[in-house]
């Protein structure tokens, strides 16, 4: 009885992207099941299903960069003089989940109005704090930008030497 009831589940095919931020690789998988929800869950399991895989180069790249792992916040922080500019936060199930930046409190507002997937910074001030949804749908070059204004908007808040020591290289934080 059994085997012909699963005979009549319908079959889904689907196709899963994997990124391993670690291994900087994508893995593809088909799968063809009748258990959606459960197939998918176990196969998503450790990997991260984001938009932006890009992100962490790109937020590593800037000049004086440090990165480091708060595991009491589940942040990982991007800073610049020892300045925060960029969180990557990481939701429940340990997947990274929102990247928040730091913008001019009228630009910062504009953005939230105009995006769904931009909100108030999580945990932070949220005049002057913004989190994008990672599995959202905010453009690219606006997300690139948003990263190079909290980059620059930091960078500009150190002393004069300390931005002249990061831009020629001669600081590492």
């Amino acid at each position: 009885k059994q085997s012909k009831l699963l005979n009549r589940l319908p079959v889904v095919m689907f196709s899963v992207v994997y990124y391993f931020p670690e291994k900087k690789v994508f893995c593809f998988n088909s799968l063809r099941t009748t258990s959606c929800c459960a197939t998918l869950k176990t196969h998503l399991k450790g990997a991260m299903m984001m938009n932006y895989p890009w992100l962490y180069d790109e937020l590593a790249s800037k000049p004086g960069v440090t990165k480091d792992y708060k595991v009491e916040w589940q942040w990982t922080r991007y800073q610049v003089g020892g300045k925060l500019f960029a969180a990557i936060c990481r939701d429940e199930d340990g997947q990274d989940s929102l990247v928040t930046l730091k913008l001019d409190p009228a630009e910062g507002a504009f953005l939230r109005d105009q995006y769904a997937d931009i909100t108030p910074g999580y945990y932070m001030n949220k005049e002057h704090w913004n989190s994008v949804n990672l599995n959202g749908a905010v453009p690219d070059n606006l997300l690139k930008d948003m990263v190079e204004k909290s980059y620059r908007l930091v960078l500009g808040g150190l002393s004069k030497k300390a931005q002249r020591e990061i831009l020629e290289g001669k600081s590492e934080s």
